[in-house]
Formats: structure tokens, C-alpha cells, sequence
């Protein structure tokens, strides 16, 4: 009899046992979920590390819903679905932050570039213009042309007292000042007080009304 006994009790402890290990490696799990919550909102707020916290706070998340949907007891389900939660949103919203500061960024430091740029050309177009060469634009017109029976007329003279060829950019613009077009053209080897009559805007993506109501101005010049 006592025999019998000892036996049912080595049995109840081994049923036990048994039902206790899946409860402890379910509960690891979870601890698991809420630690991973904790580590992704760290990173949620460094710097370029956002995709670490997208999947650790992904990782969390989806460890404690599991935890909530096999309604596990305990406070890690339910730390680790907020964790995750709020890891995955936090690391969105900083990235995006951070990208709209780089735009700002870059966006500023492309218009410093570019009014510094545009300082420069401004004076090398001073020193072209006026200093080597003089340039008076005719109007757009009818003319002779292979390319076209209209084109904007301009006259280059050198004024130099060398023989020189000019590189000369010319825009059009609305009222507004706004750009419509632009064309180049090349004054090759002019001598010292030599004029050349050259037609440009022969191939323009705009209309003859379009070009006949536009203003044009030298944007760029160069000397070679």
C-alpha cells in the first residue's frame, strides 16, 4: 500500500513538471518581446539607426501580441506590445524628421551654391562684356537662315586690342522676369574693333509670338 502510493506521487510531480515548462518557456518569450521593446525605442532616437528600431520594435510587437491573442498572464505581453509599439512610431516619426532636415539641409546649401555661383558668373560676365567684347541685340526678326525664318539678331563686337572669340549665352524671359529659354552662340576670332552679326534662338522650343513678346538679356559670356 505504501508502495502504491509513493508511485502516484512520482507520477503527479512529473505531470506537474511538465505543464510548468511550456508556462516558463512561453514567459521567456514574452520577457524577450519586452526587452526588445525597451532596446528599439532606444535606437528609435539615434541617429540612422531607425531600421534597428523598426525591427526590434516589429519584433516586440509581434511577440506580444501573440501573448495577448493566447491571453498569457503577466505584465511582458502587454509591455512588449506598447514597447514595440511605440519603438516602430518614434523611429518613423524621427525619420522623417530627420529627413525633412537634410532637405532643409541640402536645400539651403544649394542656394548658397548657387547665388555664390551666380556672384561669380555676374562678375565674369562684367569683365567680358564691356571689357572685351560689346554686345547690342538687335531684336528678334525675320531673317535668312538655314535653321529658321525668325531668330533673335545680335551684334558682337570686340573691343579689345587683341583678336579674341567669345562664348555668349542669351535668355529669354516673361515679365515677371522668369525664364522662358535660353541659346549660346560662338563669336570666333574677331579682330581688335571687329563686329559679327549673328542670329541665335533658331531652334527654340518656343512659338514666334511666344519669342516676338519675350525680353532677352546676356546671362553668360566668356572669353577664349
Amino acid at each position: 500500500m505504501a508502495t502504491t502510493k509513493k508511485k502516484k506521487t512520482t507520477t503527479r510531480s512529473k505531470t506537474q513538471t511538465a505543464k510548468r515548462k511550456p508556462q516558463a518557456e512561453s514567459t521567456g518569450l514574452y520577457t524577450a518581446g519586452f526587452v526588445l521593446g525597451i532596446v528599439g525605442v532606444v535606437f528609435a532616437f539615434i541617429p540612422l539607426c531607425y531600421w534597428i528600431a523598426y525591427i526590434l520594435g516589429g519584433l516586440a510587437l509581434i511577440f506580444g501580441i501573440i501573448g495577448l491573442t493566447k491571453k498569457i498572464g503577466g505584465y511582458q505581453p502587454i509591455a512588449a506590445t506598447v514597447l514595440g509599439a511605440i519603438a516602430v512610431i518614434v523611429g518613423i516619426v524621427m525619420n522623417i524628421t530627420a529627413v525633412r532636415v537634410v532637405n532643409e539641409v541640402v536645400d539651403t546649401w544649394s542656394d548658397a551654391v548657387d547665388e555664390a555661383w551666380n556672384s561669380v558668373m555676374d562678375n565674369y560676365e562684367s569683365e567680358v562684356v564691356g571689357k572685351y567684347a560689346d554686345v547690342e541685340i538687335l531684336g528678334y526678326q525675320e531673317v535668312d537662315d538655314v535653321w529658321s525664318d525668325h531668330a533673335l539678331v545680335v551684334k558682337v563686337t570686340n573691343i579689345s586690342d587683341e583678336t579674341r572669340s567669345f562664348s555668349i549665352g542669351i535668355e529669354a524671359v516673361d515679365e515677371d522676369g522668369n525664364r522662358l529659354d535660353e541659346s549660346s552662340f560662338y563669336a570666333e576670332n574677331l579682330a581688335p574693333g571687329q563686329s559679327g552679326i549673328f542670329n541665335t534662338f533658331t531652334l527654340s522650343k518656343l512659338g514666334t509670338a511666344e519669342l516676338e513678346n519675350a525680353t532677352f538679356r546676356v546671362y553668360r559670356s566668356s572669353t577664349y
